[in-house]
């Protein structure tokens, strides 16, 4: 009843307050997988089992020993492997990890991968994985169907090292059919890219756009449902894109969120 919404149980963060700016979850056969970017020493990976929803949700694994922060995470469901973004644990940090989720209360490292990348997102599927690589201002493709240890070194099929409106290379979401990808620079007045990823040696930029509101406006994350790309600017709110022509996307509907007309900061 979304006139009436309830709620039926909270999980607390192993780091609360003002200190924290973000966390990320994604879920995974019935569990949710939670992690915080802050509070490096203090935060926790936490595994909530939802499957007795409605009634109360049941924490079932919150410790740092897998990880303590992590900025973000996905998982590639056909594969059962979570890949963490920006970790943070004993000893140190790494670009992407890459656990195990076979058994989903028990996650096991497989891989840490740098390799000169400062991944800050990605969108993985059955292996095949779209990096969006930060600071670095690169779009990758890379096969990661083969690494079942640390010694297994993924592929990189494809880079984007040079397109429209370039920065931080911050988050994309590949659309269904396998062969559009739309994602973002995290910089004032950049727009989004549809690239085509039909070949992974061959990634071409089709399209950009955003919101349009101004010249500073910044898109930050997207989702596809269907042929409708659902993005979250920073300062203009919700705007959903028809792309059934990637070449020329159409905006069909938007929501403002944040009620103030500046552009200032994120």
């Amino acid at each position: 009843d979304p006139a009436n919404v309830v709620q039926v149980d909270s999980v607390k963060g192993a780091f609360t307050g003002n200190g924290v700016v973000h966390r990320d979850y994604h879920d995974y056969d019935g569990y949710l997988y939670a992690v915080c970017d802050e509070g490096s020493g203090i935060s926790t990976l936490q595994i909530i089992d939802m499957r007795s929803l409605p009634d109360s949700v049941h924490v079932v694994f919150d410790g740092m020993e897998k990880l303590s922060t992590a900025h973000n995470i996905f998982i590639d469901s056909a594969q059962a492997r979570l890949y963490a973004f920006i970790v943070g644990f004993a000893p140190g940090f790494s670009s992407v990890a890459m656990f195990s989720l076979d058994d989903p209360t028990d996650p096991q490292l497989i891989k840490l991968y740098n390799a000169g990348s400062q991944v800050h997102d990605g969108y993985v599927e059955d292996g095949l994985a779209y990096f969006n690589d930060g600071y670095n201002g690169r779009f990758l493709i890379m096969d990661w169907s083969g690494v079942n240890s640390d010694t297994d070194d993924p592929v990189v099929l494809g880079s984007l090292d040079s397109y429209p409106d370039q920065g931080y290379n911050h988050s994309g979401w590949l659309h269904e059919d396998g062969e559009l990808y739309v994602f973002a620079d995290e910089n004032h007045g950049h727009k989004m890219k549809a690239v085509d990823v039909s070949d992974p040696t061959d990634i071409t930029v089709l399209s950009t756009f955003n919101s349009g509101v101004d010249p500073e406006s910044m898109p930050h994350n997207q989702i596809f449902r269907g042929d409708y790309l659902f993005t979250a600017h920073y300062h203009d709110g919700l705007y959903i894109h028809d792309l059934r022509d990637p070449s020329s996307p159409v905006e069909v509907a938007s929501y403002k969120t944040y009620q103030l007309d500046d552009h200032i900061s994120f």
